[in-house]
């Protein structure tokens, strides 16, 4: 017997198709109903072998997530480019900012030259204090001293910058029983501790203000030096950086039709170029460029190959793109997703060669699915929606320019984001992973769509009130002794564009505004 939906073969006897669940009929049933009434009336299922389930949400049922879950879309098949008057909302149309930021470095270590100092240090102030009192004090009775004083402060601050003031007196007088001659220096020196990192130290997030804003900004990059904003104000797309030191908004000199899709870390933009050709569908002449902030050079990375090149990432020394082509195991359904890598300077300027670090990633291409990738000073994570080259389905993290074997984070999970020596990921809770001690923690079981930074996670936190819920969007430090809810939300999060993250700020948009925090230690 034959399924007349699917057109599977079934036992003569068989209630069910084994292969897509429709009931068989029974002759009654098929009498008093037409075949033709039945395609019009049931959907047909088609069954596609390979296909990804699709992972459940953290949030409410709606809106329903992506198959596989919701994340940036990289080089499929580009959509036709927005009409004049068209402003973009911000979807997640971008994958997650890296955490270009090396982890703290290891505490100095014990020395007891610096105890040695200190006690002769203090062996000659205790000296010249005898020797300055008694001359003080004959100071006060007579003349009959004479002595040259100099004091000097200096203070140091985190920055390595050096304040010095000096003042020199001398003075002279003479007895005819006593003569004495001294010249006393009395150095202090004070150093401000550097701010403790966010996190879990003691301290707050405050918010800073935001001297001017580009139109239509939709999407953010962040260093501790700069915020990078990709906008559009309805006719073309920008590029600008506001500097933090300065205040002042610095617009980067991009060309084309495409969006920028842009990344930053420190100084060192980087973003790609192109444009859309419309008799094909297709962009094309794309490339890859670095800029220096606030005033460099232009910088070609990638070269006009008639490749796919999408979202470049920075995270000196490295640069990172993606190219895709359709998968050949399932054209219909996935691309393959390559990442290559290169060396830069801080000018970003190639100092090495260019290295393929992934071979095809297969990331579904349908409907609203997307493909996560990201990258560290030291790591780089992605998603891999199917099985392939004994690779199974899931998020992987390896060192980059290093002998590490890919590892896999959590089970079948997505959205990984890196930064310091973390990988932060999503499984069905929101958890991370010490790339240093290969632990593994929950970080919030009710949060999702997280950007890892170098010593806290910033993600969103569904919360249910009713038949309504809402999205916090937190700061929390990895072991979960400080959080800090900074903004709230009734737009899913999903429709929200990710968080940029430094190592002591943060930025995000939300609700059209844009919003920039910066670490204060208490």
């Amino acid at each position: 017997m034959i399924c007349k939906a699917c057109g599977a073969e079934m036992p003569d006897h068989a209630k069910f198709c084994r292969s897509c669940g429709t009931p068989v009929e029974s002759p009654g049933e098929s009498q008093a109903e037409s075949p033709a009434d039945r395609v019009e009336d049931e959907p047909t299922i088609k069954v596609v072998s390979g296909a990804i389930p699709v992972p459940p949400p953290t949030t409410p049922p709606t809106p329903p997530p992506p198959v596989p879950p919701a994340a940036a879309p990289v080089a499929v098949p580009p959509p036709a480019p927005p009409p004049p008057g068209f402003t973009p909302a911000p979807t997640p149309a971008f994958p997650p900012p890296p955490g270009g930021y090396n982890p703290p470095g290891p505490p100095p270590k014990k020395s007891r030259t610096g105890l040695w100092i200190g006690i002769g240090l203090a062996a000659a102030i205790i000296v010249a204090a005898a020797i300055a009192v008694p001359l003080l004090l004959l100071d006060k009775d007579d003349a009959g001293s004479a002595g040259t004083g100099t004091s000097r402060s200096t203070t140091t601050t985190a920055s390595g910058t050096t304040t010095t003031t000096a003042s020199d007196t001398t003075s002279s007088s003479s007895s005819t029983t006593t003569s004495a001659s001294s010249t006393t220096t009395s150095t202090s020196t004070t150093t401000t501790v550097p701010a403790v990192l966010p996190g879990d130290s003691e301290g707050q997030w405050v918010e800073m203000i935001i001297d001017e804003v580009p139109e239509g900004t939709y999407a953010l990059s962040l260093s501790d030096q700069a915020l990078l904003l990709e906008a559009n104000d309805g006719m073309d797309f920008g590029l600008y950086a506001y500097m933090l030191d300065s205040g002042t908004l610095v617009q980067l000199p991009i060309e084309g039709s495409i969006p920028p899709t842009a990344d930053l870390d420190g100084l060192l933009a980087v973003w790609q170029e192109g444009r859309y050709n419309e008799e094909t569908g297709w962009f094309q002449d794309q490339m890859i460029y670095a800029y220096r902030l606030p005033d460099g050079e232009k910088v070609p990375i990638v070269n006009p190959l008639g490749e796919t090149y999408a979202y470049p990432q920075v995270a000196l020394p490295w640069v990172t793109w993606a190219e895709a082509e359709p998968w050949e195991t399932d054209p219909e359904e996935y691309w393959a997703e390559r990442i290559f890598a290169a060396e830069v300077d801080s000018q970003g300027l190639p100092t090495g060669t260019m290295d393929e670090v992934v071979s095809g990633a297969p990331a579904f291409m349908w409907g609203d699915s997307g493909w996560y990738y990201s990258l560290s000073s030291t790591h780089l994570a992605y998603e891999n929606h199917a099985p392939h080259h004994l690779i199974d389905e899931g998020s992987y993290v390896f060192e980059i320019g290093g002998e590490m074997d890919p590892v896999r984070l959590g089970g079948n999970s997505y959205r990984p984001s890196v930064a310091g020596h973390y990988a932060v990921f999503w499984d069905g809770t929101l958890r991370y992973l010490d790339l240093e001690t290969m632990s593994e923690e929950v970080i919030d079981p009710d949060g999702d769509f997280a950007t890892a930074g170098p010593t806290y996670a910033a993600y969103f936190r569904s919360i249910q009130a009713g038949d309504f819920w809402t999205y916090e969007l937190v700061a929390r430090g990895y072991s979960g002794e400080h959080e800090q809810v900074l903004a709230e939300t009734e737009t899913d999060a999903y429709f929200l564009g990710p968080v940029a993250t430094s190592e002591s700020h943060l930025a995000f948009v939300i609700d059209g505004v844009v919003r920039l925090f910066e670490w204060e230690a208490w």
